[in-house]
């Protein structure tokens, strides 16, 4: 294998996110990811044309309605499923009302029984009236921008 062919393996096959950037995902996107081995990482083909070309991640961002809460969680919908936010113990986030609209970072994580939450580093309202209709306009453009620069960089590197 040549060094190039090497490279390029190491750089778009298995594209890792940095350990500190979110990535901006649908709920129903977290659902559809997996799960590595070990249980602490996910991985996604959602931007990429291929199957084999994965994009590795654990930290989140997510916008949603709260439609439940209690003193520790709270449950978030953004118009493509449901998923528990929890307030780690030693961070302190204010709980958000509920029919709050909220972007939430934080790290996914698998509890019992393969359940998918959210563990907040930061959770903070939003109060712009369209913000709903931008944030699925902005997912959509993502998705499709993302697609395209793989196609482009692919392309460029061979």
């Amino acid at each position: 294998m040549s060094f190039v062919s090497c490279l390029y393996s190491l750089l778009y096959m298995n594209s890792v996110i940095d350990s500190k950037a979110h990535l901006k995902l649908t709920i129903r996107d977290i659902y559809n990811c997996s799960v590595s081995d070990d249980g602490l990482s996910f991985f996604c083909t959602l931007f990429s044309d291929k199957s084999k070309e994965s994009t590795l991640f654990q930290n989140v961002r997510i916008h949603g309605l709260v439609m439940q809460k209690n003193n520790s969680s709270f449950v978030v919908d953004d118009g493509t499923g449901v998923i528990i936010v929890k307030i780690p113990r030693d961070y302190y986030i204010e709980i958000p009302n509920v029919s709050d609209y909220v972007e939430v970072l934080g790290k996914l994580q698998i509890e019992e029984r393969s359940q998918r939450v959210i563990s907040a580093l930061s959770c903070s309202k939003r109060n712009e009236p369209m913000e709903e209709v931008f944030h699925l306009l902005e997912q959509a453009a993502i998705h499709q921008s993302y697609s395209k620069y793989r196609q482009l960089t692919q392309q460029s590197f061979l």
